[in-house]
């Protein structure tokens, strides 16, 4: 194939590719594709055919490392999303591979969800808002009923719900270093209730 001319159904032939294939590939690159003369009507175009393979080699790797340089700046742009209960997937060699141990995390998530064995953030959010209102508004009434039962003076249940409100506080707050922005917000609805 060394410094070997041949015709555009030649070059095909020893590219195994089609006779539309080499055409598309020469429009593609242009003039940077080797053509030794370019065919007319009646006229056959002319290759050098280690030149063309040569072109051709060179491409598939420039295509090559692009892609690579692409997936390293994709992998820069992932974000590591961590389900409690669910293992993270382990890194994949090629995006496809990555997408696949991704939409099996995702699958396993949903039959966790579906166990019970994870509950949404919204849910367990709702659940502390009910418990902490109902909390609230119990005790303020279970105060206010011990008093009339055992004739406290008004101030004094006044005073006892103060305590019973700092004491709803201070557990609030404690539950808000466990659970973040969750238990700020019960404490939120729990001083609606309390005032």
């Amino acid at each position: 194939m060394s410094g070997m001319t041949v015709n555009k159904a030649e070059l095909a032939h020893i590219l195994r590719v089609s006779l539309p294939t080499l055409t598309r590939w020469i429009l593609k690159y242009g003039p940077d594709f080797p053509v030794l003369e370019r065919g007319t009507n009646g006229r056959d175009y002319a290759f050098d055919a280690s030149a063309v393979s040569a072109f051709l080699r060179a491409q598939q790797e420039a295509q090559a490392a692009s892609r690579e340089e692409k997936d390293e700046q994709l992998a820069q742009l992932r974000l590591s999303i961590d389900i409690p209960g669910v293992e993270a997937p382990p890194k994949a060699t090629s995006p496809k591979e990555e997408l696949d141990a991704w939409r099996l995390r995702r699958i396993q998530r949903e039959e966790a969800v579906a166990a019970g064995a994870l509950v949404p953030a919204a849910s367990v959010r709702d659940a502390f808002r009910t418990v902490f209102a109902r909390l609230s508004r119990d005790g303020q009434a279970f105060i206010r009923q011990v008093g009339r039962e055992q004739r406290w003076p008004d101030p004094y249940i006044r005073e006892m719900e103060r305590r019973w409100g700092e004491q709803q506080r201070a557990s609030v707050a404690g539950l808000a270093s466990l659970f973040g922005p969750v238990a700020e917000e019960s404490e939120r609805v729990d001083q609606q209730h309390a005032v």
